[in-house]
């Protein structure tokens, strides 16, 4: 899977069972993503306790919790997010996202890389995201 088959998809949140297991999903989703699957998105100002988890397939999910209860022992709770677009803003450097003005469904947070990204429910609202921040420019495919 590249970032680009990503522009479109399915979103759950993760929670682990307990606190202490935070680091153990950290690596099963390390793992699933050098095997290709599921990249962790983590939310910005959320901490470890809270993953985001992007997905082309939902079926996908099913395969995530059980590889990580399985080959980790850890027990994970998914909780569906409504979230379809994904995009990464292309000019970071110049884009203060304390002050990005987006739509009610949208969602700031960061890749692996810690590249800022933006979930959006609905198409529309990346044009108005678009319109209400002068010189804002979204990339549907992230950048190395």
């Amino acid at each position: 899977m590249k970032d680009s088959d990503l522009r479109t998809g399915a979103f759950c949140k993760s929670t682990p069972g307990r606190y202490h297991e935070a680091e153990a999903v950290r690596q099963g989703y390390y793992a699933d993503r050098a095997g290709g699957r599921n990249p962790d998105l983590p939310g910005v100002n959320t901490g470890m306790e809270e993953i985001i988890v992007g997905v082309v397939g939902v079926l996908q999910f099913d395969v995530l919790k059980f590889r990580l209860e399985s080959e980790y022992n850890v027990e994970i709770r998914l909780e569906p997010l409504p979230y379809e677009h994904i995009r990464w803003i292309a000019n970071k450097e110049e884009v203060d996202l304390t002050k990005l003005v987006g739509t009610s469904d949208m969602k700031k947070i960061k890749d692996l890389k810690g590249r800022p990204l933006l979930l959006f429910v609905h198409e529309w609202s990346i044009r108005m995201t678009l319109e209400r921040n002068e010189g804002l420019r979204l990339s549907e495919f992230g950048r190395s």
